[in-house]
């Protein structure tokens, strides 16, 4: 019974060792801030336009998408652990494109994931807030292999 009960914990650790093992992980990093110049596309003879230099934008969303961002074919993720966490899951089909939005700008950043992503978990900093909710921390997707 002794080696039953040994042999069955080794096959049971070694089903999750490999379970591990099948998977990738692949972090992306945002940058933490962008520079960002504006101007007018039209202008009133009547006013005078001043540019105020303005603070760098500072990362404050995250979106995953299936195509191109430009498609706007935003996924929607799960949340977990009281909004901590939100968890986007796709077919290994899928092309997956992340975008990462800065505060008081338009400019998002995006950048295709290698192919096979599976899923995607986005980590948040419960204590800073910014225009788009809680700050991302830590963006971490998964490939199986």
């Amino acid at each position: 019974m002794y080696n039953k009960t040994l042999l069955f914990i080794f096959l049971a650790m070694l089903t999750t060792f490999c379970a591990h093992a099948a998977e990738t992980s692949h972090r992306v990093d945002c940058p933490a801030s962008i520079d960002v110049s504006q101007q007018l596309t039209s202008m009133n003879p009547n006013w005078r336009a001043i540019v105020e230099k303005k603070p760098l934008h500072f990362l404050s969303n995250v979106m995953l998408y299936s195509g191109a961002p430009e498609e706007q074919t935003s996924l929607v993720p799960e949340f977990s652990d009281k909004n901590s966490k939100a968890t986007w899951t796709f077919s290994t089909q899928d092309r997956i494109y992340v975008a990462c939005g800065y505060q008081k700008t338009s400019v998002r950043l995006t950048q295709a994931l290698p192919e096979g992503i599976t899923s995607c978990t986005v980590s948040y900093n419960l204590q800073t807030q910014g225009d788009n909710g809680f700050l991302p921390e830590e963006i971490v997707c998964h490939k199986k292999n």
